[in-house]
Formats: C-alpha cells, structure tokens, sequence
C-alpha cells in the first residue's frame, strides 16, 4: 500500500557582506513522499517535486539554479531503518537527464563559474556515495532523510559521528503517547559556527523540521511542514 505526505520545504539564506548589511534570499519547494513498501531490510521511497519558487527566480541566478533543481524533481531510493538514504534506484537516468540538460544550458551560461559549476554536478553524479551527501544535505532532502528514526537509549540520546571532527547529537521526547519531539546539536569547531533543530513527529509521521545553522556571517534557516 503506498502512502504519500506532501511537504513544504523552505531555506532562508541571510548573508552579511559588511557591518550591518544584509542580504536575503528565500527557496521553497513543495515536494511529494510517497512511501512504496519495504523491501527486506529497507524502505523504498519515491520523491517528487512539484513546485519551486525562489526569491531570486527572476534574475538570471535564479533561473539557472531553477534548471538545476528540476534535475533531482523526481527520485527513487532505498532508507534504512533510521532514515537515512541508502541507495539511489534512478541514478542511470538523473546521469541521462544531466547530459542533456548541461548541453542546454551551456548554450546561454558561459564562463568558468559556470563549468566549474557543472564539473561539481558532473563528479556529484559520477559517485552514488557522493550523491547520497549531496541528496542528504539540508538544502536538499535532509530534513527528511535525516537519520532520526530507528532505536534509541533508555535516556533518549545518542550521538552519531558524521565525520571525523563533526558529532551530531540527538535527544528524543515523548510529549504524548502520539507525539515525539527530536532535538538536535551538531558541533564541528570551537568557534561559533554551530547547527540546532527539533523535529515532531505524530503517529510516526513527520510533521515538523525546523533546523538553524551558522557558519561565519552567513545564517541559513531551514524548514518542512507537513502540508497533507
């Protein structure tokens, strides 16, 4: 039996360019889950996006990273347990999609900007392990795929090891026999750059993901709501 959650995802980018001056940009995407059915040890998932709006869209900027994220608006993978992304089914064809739509957009986008761009999604493409990074990241489809589900301590904590200098660690609520709150921390320096979020789930679903991070002058706030 398939099952499908409609999602709002948003990120809020201020970036500060000098001593009170900043700047803001917004993008949002309405994206359908559907969850398939579980095949052995794993949850096979179909993603699709559905809108984009962005602050920017009007600008060339904007049209050009548009294009691009239409590239990954339809997605077919396997979750493990904890949710995270273990397998992309429909990597040949994001490969076939890219060629072509590179040699599109390499007739109006010129410049080494541009193909240094393209190289990064090329080699992105080229390594499903990099892929997963890239598809799990918070501008992507992190906020769901985020790893949180799966067993917990007695004491609702646990900390996994995301790199060798970055920990994230994980706090689990039972606000009603309904209702579960996940609070989470990432560090990866002493300095003041830092990651915080909290997610509620109802029934096993996510309804909720609200994540804040700050690196040097830039914040980025990201969000999902549950829309239906």
């Amino acid at each position: 039996m398939t099952n499908l959650n409609t999602y709002r995802f948003e990120s809020i980018v201020s970036e500060e360019f000098m001593p009170n001056y900043f700047t803001e940009k917004k993008y949002t995407r309405i994206v359908e889950i559907f969850y398939l059915k579980k095949h052995k040890e794993l949850y096979h998932y179909q993603i699709l996006c559905t809108k984009f709006d962005f602050s920017n869209q009007d600008t060339a900027v904007g049209f050009f990273l548009k294009k691009i994220g239409y590239l990954f608006d339809e997605l077919d993978v396997y979750a493990d347990e904890e949710n995270n992304i273990i397998k992309i089914n429909n990597i040949s064809s994001l490969r076939l999609r890219w060629q072509e739509l590179k040699v599109k957009l390499l007739e109006t986008n010129k410049g080494d900007e541009v193909e240094n761009y393209f190289r990064n999604i090329s080699s992105v493409l080229d390594n499903e392990k990099n892929l997963i990074s890239f598809l799990q990241s918070y501008n992507m489809f992190g906020l769901y795929f985020n790893g949180q589900l799966g067993q917990y301590p007695d004491d609702g904590k646990k900390i996994r090891v995301i790199t060798e200098k970055k920990r994230e660690y994980l706090h689990k609520e039972d606000l009603s026999s309904e209702e579960t709150k996940i609070k989470m921390k990432v560090f990866e320096d002493n300095n003041e750059n830092y990651i915080d979020g909290a997610s509620i789930y109802e029934k096993s679903i996510l309804k909720e993901n609200f994540v804040l991070s700050r690196e040097n002058k830039c914040e980025i706030k990201y969000s999902l709501v549950w829309v239906g």
